[in-house]
């Protein structure tokens, strides 16, 4: 890491931000050696929580952390004498753990856009020199326009991605002209490998009760899926899956634990998701199913998911009269 050798800090961290969380992606000690295993295991530790590739997640909130400030401000935040600074009691007992006496913490800016935060500390100085805060900055860039490509580069594989998913569900649905479960194990087996969630079924409406029915499953507990077969739902505010249906409309659920409405808390716990959506299978004004993709973390689903799963599941519908 190049701070960590240019500039006399002890430790610099790249921290990386998503959504409402934020990550260590890298790390050096002094003399540039790279220590991001240590960091990371370290973050683990005290991580709210812990994604299925390994990466420790903290919320971004401001009165928790210096790395929050700086993002939620995105203004830099430089912390001069630290054990003598204004600092929340948690902070102060931080520095006298890791020994730290200054540290400047940089936003990564894109317009209105933050990416992450380049974190240095120090314990041999109580505050940064202007040259090194320009240093700083100026890594803090490269920083920005390495991310940017990332991005890009990201951006086109998703995109093909998408395109191939797209492909795989309309050639079950050629295939499979009059067979309802092929083409919704497809879309479910499908959203899983780009969506990344706990729990993915789909509900079909019988006529005969009014209620939902589990008709497919993918990638969840023997338990569960136990639990939705044995569980129909109705259109009601109550689950996802009922409010997808009774709306007639996509329904995402960013956070179970904070939905005043949600009731299915047991479900959620069973299944092993904080965030749930649901996508209505419309036709004639009326819902006949719903797709339903519930993930271990809160906010989990981007825009560009949630799209392609209401893409499926207007091929299903239209594919098939």
């Amino acid at each position: 890491c190049s701070a960590s050798r240019m500039i006399d800090c002890d430790l610099a961290v790249l921290h990386l931000k998503e959504g409402n969380y934020f990550w260590p992606g890298s790390g050096a000690k002094k003399g540039g050696e790279l220590i991001t295993d240590r960091i990371l295991d370290a973050a683990r530790k005290i991580a709210a929580t812990v994604t299925p590739d390994g990466r420790p997640l903290q919320p971004v909130l401001a009165e928790k952390n210096f790395p929050s400030r700086a993002m939620e401000a995105m203004e830099t935040q430089h912390v001069i004498d630290w054990v003598n600074y204004d600092l929340p009691e948690h902070e102060v007992k931080k520095g006298e753990q890791l020994g730290i006496t200054a540290a400047i913490f940089l936003p990564l800016v894109q317009g209105n856009e933050c990416l992450g935060c380049l974190t240095l500390l120090t314990s041999s100085k109580t505050e940064f020199a202007p040259d090194e805060i320009a240093l700083a900055e100026s890594f803090r860039d490269q920083a920005i326009i390495a991310l940017q490509n990332t991005r890009l580069f990201l951006e086109t594989r998703e995109a093909l991605e998408y395109q191939t998913a797209t492909s795989e569900v309309l050639g079950v649905i050629s295939k499979s002209p009059n067979e309802v479960k092929p083409v919704l194990d497809a879309i479910l087996k499908v959203a899983s490998r780009i969506c990344e969630p706990q729990t993915a079924y789909t509900m079909l409406l019988d006529p005969a009760d009014g209620l939902y029915h589990t008709t497919a499953t993918h990638g969840m507990t023997d338990e569960f899926r136990d639990f939705l077969q044995n569980t129909p739902f109705a259109a009601n505010k109550q689950s996802c899956t009922g409010r997808a249906a009774m709306l007639r409309q996509t329904v995402y659920i960013e956070d179970t634990d904070e939905d005043p409405d949600f009731a299915w808390s047991d479900a959620a716990r069973r299944g092993n998701f904080r965030s749930a959506l649901g996508v209505p299978l419309s036709r004639t004004g009326k819902s006949v199913g719903v797709i339903t993709l519930g993930h271990e973390l809160p906010r989990a689903f981007s825009d560009r998911q949630i799209a392609l799963v209401e893409a499926f599941a207007s091929l299903a519908v239209s594919e098939r009269g």
